[in-house]
């Protein structure tokens, strides 16, 4: 089986500038873990972001934040500045048990599919993907 008939084609996206107060709110009203971050022509992967990250970089700072104002500048933090970058990404032709290996490796929920030989998104591939398809065959 190939990455692309798992992957989810419908990813909801940020760029590099959008804030972590628009990450929180994107995963929270769309129920995403996972949104990757787009350069801003809208095309090239140039990070990702979850909500593992935001949680490492807002829960311990909003604890020691007691002005509001700090509070409004920490949620108007760009992405740039809380992304993963350098990332893993798979092919949608890749197969899927390489792509789970990879996930397993790097200890990740989710890796961003990238078009061939480019860094042009095309889907992302999470876990839950993965778990869907292990239930029908279970």
């Amino acid at each position: 089986m190939k990455v692309e008939a798992l992957m989810s084609r419908e990813v909801r996206t940020l760029t590099a500038k959008d804030t972590v107060r628009e990450a929180l709110d994107m995963m929270h009203g769309f129920d995403v873990r996972h949104v990757p971050v787009l350069a801003p022509d809208a095309a090239t992967l140039v990070g990702l972001v979850s909500d593992r990250d935001l949680r490492e970089y807002t829960v311990p700072t909003l604890v020691q934040v007691r002005d509001p104002a700090q509070h409004e500048a920490l949620m108007a933090t760009p992405l740039d500045e809380v992304m993963r970058v350098g990332l893993i990404c798979v092919e949608p032709r890749d197969l899927l048990r390489d792509a789970i290996s990879v996930m397993l490796d790097y200890k990740v929920g989710a890796v961003p599919v990238v078009e061939a030989g480019s860094k042009r998104l095309c889907g992302i591939l999470s876990y839950v993907d993965v778990l869907r398809v292990a239930l029908e065959r279970v």
